[in-house]
């Protein structure tokens, strides 16, 4: 038996052994053969039986036959059935088993119920049933190798029952230390502990499950085994802990199967796990699934930024867009669209409004959706609908003509519908959002895009509202500009009325002071024609000429100063010692019955004027003053401190004992034009000059009156720190040198021939031209000692032709004469020598004078 095998016998020389069979088992030479045989291939521990044939013959060792006590030995080489009768029920399904199935059968710890030592007794084996083959293959019988267990098993026993009498404490704290290993098995957070090697010793199912691997599949595998797209900075974490440092509230994104979106987000602890020395010999793992909660927080923050920016936007089409775009990312929608709830003249038209996460193209060729029963509760504002998959949800599906979808529309499984309505019910709208992809909106999803919904129906309210405003003003402002407009040309119109009415006036009244003073000087002129006029006669004639043609000077200054267009030469004056001069020029225009009093200030009291305009402003007031006193009274000037504004001032103040105003006089008073007298006894024009003057002088002139008392005429100037002037030649004491060469220019021929005449009686060589080009040409040919040009000429005016002569012959004085000169007022005479019209041989022979004497640089 060299072939012999334990386990599965080879009997490939069985005939050697000298089988014969008979019903009562082989000879005994063959069982005494084959019985040594099996004791030299076990050992003497060992217990093997071998049953074989149909009958099931055993044949055993000698390590066998304590087992079966006084069967021994006349079991063997006999039937199993005929001395194991007790345990046949059990034995023979198992023999017949493993003969015929050809398989092995191990048990352990199996009871059996048997005889021995004179008793019955159940005893314990661990058994193994093995097919023993012949040549051909074919099971012959069953080898048994058996090991009694009987002691071990009631050693168990008996250490159960030890343990069943622990103390109920100790009970107890078994049962708690199970429930906790199956609360950490069950526990909702993911744990899991981890040897120094990073290999999972513990994982509870939650951990397992995000893992997408089972318990046992973690046991004994590193965490890169687990989890192979950790990278370099994730194993040095696990580092820093197996050092000794606690990680709490560690945030990790990574893959979790069975999510839409394929990923999750984690609030992991790591923790050293150490033992009872306080060596760390592993890391505890604790894991939160955060996902949901950074979802919502980030929609929470989505939504109050969107809520703040709709609140602050009032364009209709910028807020539904803002709306559409903000549910997209919401949702986590791959497109969404706003449809405006416009009901038509059918009763189902809705209107394309916005759409995000794909073009308006997309919608362009297709029809508005209509009132189905998918699309209903959205326009009806009747409830939301949400879909898994709106092409397996009966409601889809069902309108004709195309019972669905249009051909080439957007793919839409997942789907997302959420009435846009009012606090009122009214609806506004629907928002309308899709995925290709299957169960991609949860009810969160929902919940956040209804919070959207509410938000855009407030803000698309208010920016109808404010629309509706908007319209409402400008209709407004449109009837208001038209209305204005109707009004502009009405006042133009009564405006242009009145201004005709005022040049009527302005003419009739200059007229009439002009046609007097044409009077005087037509009749002088004629009387001073006539040869036998005595020289008596003659001087008279000529001081009225003279005097006539003041006047006339001071009517146009009048109208100049009114305009604010005469030509100033401001002077620094003392008005102390001015007003000391005018006293003789006033006593001369008022009546005697008339007393004028002068206050002067007893402070400096300097001011920069023209000193022909303040004599004609202080002059105007006291005509007033006197006509306004027809029977006597009492003229008072003072000169008082004043302020105006921040700046130090003076005031002269004219006051009249005289008839007073009413107050709808003194708010006309400084009118052009206006006036309280008969016609032909004043122009109006005398306060209107007072006011210009002190506008001009860049101060005020204020009225202050009361009916039967008097009225008080204040002019406000500014004072200034400078010296006045020192006084030259008087005008009669200038005199010129003879032989002067003047250049004369002058486009009036009148004007040009009495200005030559003129200089030419007072002793000067004069040379004319008539514009500033021929001047400026003759002046380089020529040599003079002055040039005397009119301002106003064509071409060239006078004060160009002044700087050009001040390039090209810098030591050439000039002396510009002007009646009135819009570029001479715009630019101011500072820099320039004026002579103001109408003048003189007196005024033109003291002007030449000083100027000769001081000549003025332009600059």
């Amino acid at each position: 038996m060299a072939d012999a095998k334990v386990g599965e016998f080879s009997l490939a020389h069985w005939d050697e052994w000298d089988w014969s069979f008979s019903p009562l088992g082989p000879p005994v030479t063959w069982t005494s053969r084959l019985r040594g045989a099996i004791d030299i291939l076990t050992t003497s521990e060992a217990q093997i039986v071998l049953f074989w044939g149909p009958e099931f013959v055993a044949l055993y060792n000698d390590a066998y036959a304590p087992t079966i006590g006084s069967k021994h030995p006349a079991a063997l080489g006999r039937p199993a059935q005929e001395y194991w009768s007790e345990l046949w029920n059990d034995l023979e399904p198992l023999l017949r088993g493993v003969r015929e199935s050809g398989k092995t059968f191990s048990a352990k710890n199996r009871p059996f119920y048997i005889e021995r030592h004179g008793f019955g007794e159940t005893v314990y084996f661990d058994i193994s049933y093995s097919p023993v083959r012949d040549d051909d293959e074919s099971v012959g019988g069953v080898l048994c190798i058996v090991s009694e267990t009987t002691e071990q098993v009631m050693a168990n026993q008996r250490l159960r029952e030890k343990e069943a009498a622990l103390t109920v404490s100790e009970a107890m704290a078994r049962r708690q230390a199970d429930e906790l290993a199956s609360v950490y098995i069950a526990a909702p957070v993911g744990l899991a502990v981890l040897d120094r090697d990073l290999r999972f010793v513990r994982v509870n199912e939650r951990l397992a499950e995000w893992n997408g691997r089972s318990i046992d599949d973690h046991i004994g595998k590193t965490i890169g085994e687990i989890v192979p797209d950790l990278d370099e900075q994730a194993l040095g974490i696990f580092e820093r802990v197996l050092a000794g440092e606690a990680l709490w509230g560690q945030e990790v994104a990574g893959k979790t199967p069975g999510r839409p979106d394929g990923t999750s987000i984690w609030r992991e602890n790591w923790v050293p796990l150490r033992d009872a020395e306080g060596n760390i010999v592993g890391i505890t793992v604790s894991a939160e699934d955060v996902t949901e909660e950074r979802r919502a927080r980030r929609s929470l923050e989505l939504l109050n930024r969107v809520g703040s920016a709709l609140a602050g936007e009032h364009d209709l089409e910028r807020l539904v867009q803002m709306v559409t775009d903000a549910g997209v990312e919401l949702s986590e929608a791959a497109f969404g669209a706003f449809f405006y709830n416009v009901v038509g003249a059918d009763g189902e038209s809705y209107t394309l409004y916005s759409l995000s996460g794909a073009p308006r193209e997309a919608f362009a060729n297709f029809p508005m959706p209509r009132n189905t029963e998918v699309f209903a509760p959205t326009f009806a504002g009747t409830g939301n609908v949400r879909s898994d998959d709106i092409l397996a949800d009966p409601r889809y599906g069902q309108n004709a003509p195309r019972s669905g979808m249009p051909e080439g529309h957007l793919p839409v499984r997942s789907y997302l519908a959420v009435p846009v309505s009012t606090n009122d019910g009214k609806v506004l709208g629907g928002l309308f959002f899709g995925h290709p992809e299957t169960s991609r909106f949860s009810g969160l999803h929902e919940e956040i895009v209804t919070s959207l919904a509410s938000q855009a129906a407030v803000a698309i309210e208010n920016a109808q509202l404010i629309r509706q405003v908007r319209e409402a003003n400008e209709t407004l402002e449109r009837r208001v500009a038209e209305r204005t407009e109707e009004l502009t040309k009405l006042h133009e119109t009564l405006r242009q009325s009145q201004k005709m009415e005022a040049i009527g006036q302005l003419t009739g009244g200059v007229a009439h002071d002009f046609n007097n003073l044409l009077t005087v000087i037509s009749g002088a002129t004629e009387m001073l024609r006539k040869p036998d006029l005595s020289e008596e006669k003659r001087v008279k004639y000529l001081d009225g000429l003279t005097d006539t043609v003041k006047r006339a000077a001071t009517l146009t200054g009048h109208l100049l100063a009114f305009s604010r267009r005469r030509v100033l030469q401001p002077e620094v004056l003392d008005l102390n010692i001015q007003l000391d001069a005018l006293c003789e020029v006033l006593s001369r225009s008022i009546s005697s019955n008339i007393e004028i009093v002068v206050e002067p200030s007893n402070l400096i009291a300097r001011v920069e004027v023209d000193p022909t305009e303040l004599e004609t402003a202080i002059l105007n007031a006291a005509v007033n003053a006197r006509d306004a006193m027809p029977e006597g009274g009492t003229l008072t000037i003072s000169i008082r401190d004043y302020s105006l504004g921040k700046d130090d001032a003076v005031a002269i103040e004219i006051t009249d004992t005289g008839t007073g105003m009413t107050p709808e006089t003194i708010e006309r008073v400084f009118e052009p034009f206006y006036t309280t007298k008969p016609v032909g006894q004043g122009t109006g024009l005398g306060l209107s000059q007072i006011h210009g003057f002190a506008a001009q002088a860049g101060g005020a002139a204020e009225i202050l009156s009361k009916v039967g008392v008097g009225t008080t005429v204040r002019l406000i100037l500014p004072t200034v720190d400078k010296q006045p002037r020192a006084s030259g030649h008087a005008r009669g004491d200038a005199t010129l040198p003879p032989g002067l060469r003047i250049l004369l220019v002058e486009d009036n021929e009148q004007v040009l021939d009495f200005a030559e005449r003129l200089l030419v009686d007072l002793g000067l060589e004069v040379v004319t031209a008539h514009n500033g080009a021929d001047a400026l040409r003759i002046a380089q040919e020529q040599d003079f000692d002055l040039v005397f040009s009119d301002v106003v000429m064509p071409g060239l005016s006078g004060i160009d032709l002044a700087r050009q002569l001040h390039i090209r012959a810098p030591e050439t004085p000039v002396l510009l004469a002007t009646g009135y000169s819009e570029q001479m007022v715009g630019e101011g005479t500072a820099q320039f020598s004026v002579l103001a019209k109408p003048y003189g041989a007196e005024t033109l022979t003291s002007a030449i004078h000083s100027l000769l004497v001081t000549p003025a640089v332009p600059s």
